[in-house]
């Protein structure tokens, strides 16, 4: 047989630098005989999806063939059936058979290596035998920012038990960056974390509505407040806002929204205390426009909605609506010389 479990998973932690490579191995391990051809060994990438197969002699690895490789022997025109054990002494010089790494080697050794010999693959040893390959993009999702990996999660979620799974982890990790915030705080340290959790909920929410299904047509859905200005610390609330257009039932538009509330209640993403949700703050858009322009002749009897529209950021449908909404309220508001600064 072909393949061999991994010894490791994918890892998450805040200081991912000093990782040993064995803890980032997430695929079994892809092998061939010296004596298949280079056919068998590109059908057995696809077969497996992998971008390498590990040529195995017994228990030693004696090379290791690549998509970089595949497309060299098109570019050259080689044979396809030639061994593999000869297509190893035609590889060009200046490229290496087999680059290893130990499995405690930590990542910042096993990137160097690559980066030393141009080399996109590494097999990864343990007690003499190959245990897995690493990639470096293997090496690049583990070392990037901490909450990637649970963005990433998110889009591949399937239901929303997996999106609350991966929203709970998340808050976990994001107290430990917390933590560490605290110790030695920085504002663009503070301004990262913000944008952090942004990313994750909206990511989130934009995956609901795929797992649920289709936001209507002409249905704008909003973060606002805190949420929209990209200012949450340590997942607060969420505060929203709808508009909606050409929509005669707005009953039907009404109910899309408590459903998608009441999935962001399920996966672990709380409401805004106060009710500052789309449940409450649901527009349709002709109406929307009439309004703006009465907030705006007594904007403090209105400075909560008005505050709430002027923060909105589309996360679901058309920008357009909300953005001619917003044009609308500057407008006003600058005819009555009531807007100071308009970022």
């Amino acid at each position: 047989m072909n393949s061999e479990n991994g010894i490791g998973k994918s890892y998450t932690g805040i200081d991912k630098g000093h990782t040993p490579v064995s803890k980032i191995l997430s695929r079994k391990l892809v092998w061939t005989t010296p004596d298949a051809s280079i056919k068998s060994a590109a059908e057995l990438m696809y077969k497996e999806g992998v971008s390498s197969v590990v040529i195995i002699d017994g228990n030693t690895p004696l090379g290791i063939i690549t998509d970089s490789d595949l497309r060299r022997v098109i570019a050259e025109g080689l044979d396809f059936n030639l061994r593999l054990e000869e297509f190893l002494k035609q590889k060009p010089k200046s490229l290496p058979t087999l680059v290893t790494a130990e499995g405690h080697e930590n990542l910042h050794e096993v990137l160097s290596k690559m980066i030393e010999y141009r080399i996109k693959h590494t097999v990864v040893m343990k007690s003499g035998r190959p245990v897995g390959v690493v990639t470096i993009g293997d090496i690049a999702y583990s070392l990037g920012p901490f909450y990637i990996h649970y963005v990433i999660s998110l889009r591949k979620a399937k239901d929303l038990e997996e999106i609350s799974r991966i929203i709970s982890e998340f808050k976990e990790g994001l107290t430990e960056e917390a933590l560490e915030f605290s110790k030695k705080p920085e504002v663009g340290r503070a301004g990262y974390l913000f944008e952090t959790i942004c990313h994750v909920v909206d990511t989130a929410l934009k995956t609901i509505v795929k797992v649920k299904g289709d936001i209507p047509e002409g249905l704008v859905y909003a973060a606002t407040g805190s949420w929209g200005r990209r200012e949450q610390f340590l997942l607060t609330d969420r505060d929203t806002l709808a508009i909606y257009k050409y929509h005669e039932d707005k009953s039907k538009v009404k109910s899309f929204i408590d459903r998608l509330e009441n999935y962001l209640d399920e996966v672990g993403l709380p409401p805004c205390r106060h009710g500052y949700t789309a449940r409450n703050f649901i527009f349709d858009f002709d109406e929307l426009l009439r309004l703006v322009e009465v907030w705006g002749d007594d904007p403090q009897k209105f400075a909560v909605n008005i505050s709430l529209l002027a923060d909105a950021r589309v996360l679901v449908g058309r920008s357009e609506m909300l953005e001619s909404i917003k044009e609308r309220l500057v407008n006003k508001l600058y005819r009555n010389r009531l807007l100071l600064i308009q970022s």
